[in-house]
């Protein structure tokens, strides 16, 4: 079965029929010995003979899953992957005995894997596809299979068949009613159909039979959360917490030994042959200390250090010096190239990898440090995944040196959809300089047929529908693009969003550390990192261009803002008075400080506002409860167009002129959203009046703000508002066309200039000599008119 061409094992996607006549092929070859045609062909084959090796071959697939080496295990496959091998094995059991239990496994490998199509061809089939019919082929066999009901639902949720999998789960419920698995995959299914309400009755029942599901526990509180029921949710989260922090433990034991199986002078010699230089005596000693920091265990202890981490970086150290090598000595120190140059030579072997899997429970309030684990130990699992399918014996391919310095920028996401991503940067792409970069877009989800997918499939941009090629393939077809910038070696950030204090921190430990062998920096641009298309794609609520309103008079702008405002507040709310230990407590405050003042809050989920309303009663008395109210979701333009309604909003509707207050005080500084909302604001430039610095002072902001609009009578009747409040917001809506919070074009801009230092760094090989943080700073000299 080994490919002709490349001497591999590829991975081969059968159908149920076919994969039940493997053993017979397999076992017609004439390297089978006769014995085993005979125990497995005459008459006299036994039903015993047959499962016992069917169970033999499942016990080789999942020891070669729980990370064993194929050449450690005695078989001599050239050029194996893991996958490939793991697939062959479950379908030659299949085989001998298709039993239920044998195709669910085979789907769930399946599951795993994206197409069975070689690269440059059609992909029709994906693994999901197939192992569907795994699914179905095993029902037939025991329609009341607990795990194959349990799946066959997940896979129909993944899919986006949440009706068809919320009745396979109530049927696999009904016949197992105490099965955990399905009730987390049942309540997760009702979650994600925004039905939270409906989820939590499923995972109580879930961590009351299995008290030990850490995701459970998550779905719990996040679904309690979403309605506002915070009844004993400190005993479900302190729950989820020791269970979490009990994995962690688990899986760093599970990676200790692994450096050993290797000498120190042959990990040596590995990082000689990287750097291609001899090593200085600093150097050598501080590599010869990191490796000693896992192999000396002579006192009895077991290493504290994550040994599986250090490898992992390691191999992407070892991997991004070999490519970087290679170039050097392909192209020399070449930025940019005038005609194609001769192909690059044969890729060099790489070290070996070892499985690391970490559970993904970021929504739990859990300690900065245990937050930062599980997103370290996710991100090896991601990279272990990838690596490990992307023929781990060779090095990635050599770019060419950009054609007449035109860079390649290869955009992968599973976002180019109806998705916030989408909606954001939309237009990022077309306003790349078309001269100076070629930009290629890679979508891993399908299309979803909405408006934006059309946009970006229908443009003149370089988009392809990748969601069904493997990961190969994907890899395959980047290098064939001769992607430059495509690696996670940077991350877009500013200054604000990643405190240089902070992160000064990091870069320190990082010097003097393990990390040391791990290049992560960042591109630090001007303003904000986050990227705000609105000025391109929402203009409809005045119907003015850029230029046309650049043109019009301030004051003609804002009263007619003022009016339209106006109109919109009272067709949304008609009863509001013409002189109009957590968070929701700060707010109750604000309320009862602010005379007159309401809270405006979405019915997301409707299941939530009565919880709030109760809660509000309870915490601040029936007034106060009685000035809360509750909107439905809004289509996205809509929602954008009443964001002028409000005053003030806590916590992003600057485009719409709304102020907004953002935490930046030391307890949230680990929160990611409090420092985008603090980079919003202050990109506004006027971040000054909009950012506090603790909790104390984000009430008092909010009700001198609240407390600032004074009314007037004019002699014709009509009321005429004035005040902060009032004075913040004309600013704001006045300048929302030259901010850098809606500039994308200079976003866009700033983003190119950090592109090409990138570049150069790679080329030079600055970017690996950490000589200083690592960071490419961008700065951005244009002014920033503002219009009074």
């Amino acid at each position: 079965m080994l490919d002709p061409t490349t001497g591999t094992l590829p991975n081969v996607m059968l159908f149920p029929d076919q994969a039940q006549m493997l053993s017979a092929v397999v076992f017609a070859s004439p390297h089978t010995t006769s014995d085993v045609w005979a125990a497995l062909h005459s008459s006299q084959s036994t039903y015993e003979i047959k499962t016992a090796t069917s169970s033999a071959l499942l016990t080789l697939a999942r020891r070669i899953q729980e990370g064993a080496l194929i050449a450690d295990l005695g078989l001599d496959i050239p050029h194996c992957s893991n996958d490939a091998l793991v697939l062959l094995l479950h379908y030659l059991a299949l085989s001998l005995f298709p039993s239920a239990s044998a195709f669910n496994d085979t789907g769930v490998v399946l599951c795993g894997m994206s197409s069975n199509a070689a690269p440059n061809t059609l992909r029709v089939t994906s693994g999901r596809d197939v192992a569907r019919l795994y699914y179905e082929k095993g029902l037939q066999i025991d329609p009341a299979h607990p795990h194959l009901l349990s799946n066959f639902g997940s896979l129909l949720k993944d899919a986006g068949h949440n009706t068809s999998a919320v009745g396979v789960f109530n049927h696999a419920l009904k016949l197992h009613p105490e099965l955990d698995i399905a009730l987390v995959n049942m309540a997760n299914t009702l979650k994600d159909m925004g039905r939270p309400a409906d989820a939590v009755p499923y995972y109580l029942k879930a961590v009351n039979i299995n008290p030990s599901l850490v995701d459970a526990y998550c779905g719990l509180s996040m679904s309690m959360n979403a309605v506002c029921n915070w009844t004993a949710r400190d005993h479900w989260l302190t729950n989820a917490i020791a269970i979490c922090e009990k994995h962690l433990s688990e899986l760093h034991h599970q990676n200790i030994g692994i450096l050993g199986e290797r000498s120190v002078d042959d990990w040596l010699f590995t990082v000689a042959l990287t750097t291609s230089r001899p090593q200085c005596d600093h150097s050598l000693r501080r590599w010869v200390h990191r490796f000693y920091l896992f192999s000396d265990v002579s006192d009895g202890r077991q290493p504290l250090l994550n040994e599986g981490s250090f490898l992992m970086r390691l191999i992407d150290w070892y991997r991004t010096r070999m490519q970087h090598r290679r170039y050097i000595e392909t192209y020399g120190e070449t930025l940019y190239g005038e005609e194609v140059p001769h192909s690059p030579p044969e890729a060099a072997p790489t070290a070996r990898l070892f499985c690391l899997t970490s559970p993904d429970k970021f929504t739990l309030p859990l300690p900065g440090r245990t937050i930062r684990r599980i997103a370290h130990r996710n991100a090896l699992r991601v990279s272990h995944n990838i690596m490990t399918q992307i023929s781990p014996d060779r090095v990635p391919s050599l770019p060419l040196p950009p054609l007449k310095r035109r860079i390649n920028i290869g955009y992968v996401s599973s976002d180019f959809s109806d998705h916030p991503l989408s909606h954001l940067m939309k237009s990022v792409f077309q306003l790349h300089d078309q001269n100076q970069f070629c930009v290629f877009l890679y979508a891993t989800s399908p299309s979803d047929g909405s408006v934006f997918r059309q946009y970006f499939e229908q443009g003149d941009l370089n988009f392809l529908d990748v969601s069904s090629w493997s990961n190969v393939d994907i890899v395959n077809r980047i290098e064939e693009d001769h992607i430059h910038i495509r690696w996670c070696d940077y991350l877009v950030c500013d200054s604000i969003t990643c405190p240089v204090d902070l992160f000064a921190r990091v870069q320190a430990y990082r010097k003097r550390s393990l990390n040391h062998c791990c290049q992560h920096s960042d591109f630090g641009v001007s303003h904000t990192y986050f990227v705000t298309d609105h000025k391109q794609s929402y203009r409809h609520g005045e119907n003015l261009s850029v230029e046309n309103r650049a043109q019009t008079p301030a004051e003609k702008l804002w009263n007619d803002e003022i009016k339209c405002r106006t109109d919109l507040r009272r067709a949304m709310f008609p009863n509001l008075p013409s002189s109009c230990q957590n968070i929701f407590a700060t707010w109750l405050r604000i309320l009862a400080r602010v005379p007159h003042s309401i809270l405006w809050l979405l019915r997301f989920p409707p299941a939530g506002e009565a919880h709030l309303i109760q809660t509000a009663k309870e915490w601040a008395g029936d007034e106060i409860a009685s000035r809360i109210k509750f909107t439905d979701v809004a289509a996205k333009d809509h929602h954008i167009y009443r964001c002028r309604v409000p005053d003030l909003f806590l916590d992003t509707v600057l485009w719409a002129g709304t102020p907004l207050i953002a935490c930046a005080w030391p307890s949230h500084r680990h929160k990611m959203s409090s420092r985008v909302a603090a980079s919003l604001a202050s990109a506004t430039g006027f971040g000054e009046y909009m950012v506090v610095s603790s909790r104390e002072e984000y009430e008092e902001r909010a009700v001198a703000l609240g407390n600032s609009i004074r009314y007037t009578v004019r002699p014709n009747g009509d009321v005429e508002a004035s005040g902060d409040l009032l004075d913040l917001r004309r600013c704001l809506f006045l300048n929302r066309d030259t901010m850098p919070l809606f500039d994308t074009e200079r976003w866009t801009r700033n983003l190119e200039k950090a592109y090409r230092m990138a570049w150069r760094r790679w080329v030079d090989g600055s970017m690996f000599r950490m000589s200083d943080d690592g960071c490419i700073w961008v700065k951005d000299d244009i002014d920033i008119p503002i219009r009074v």
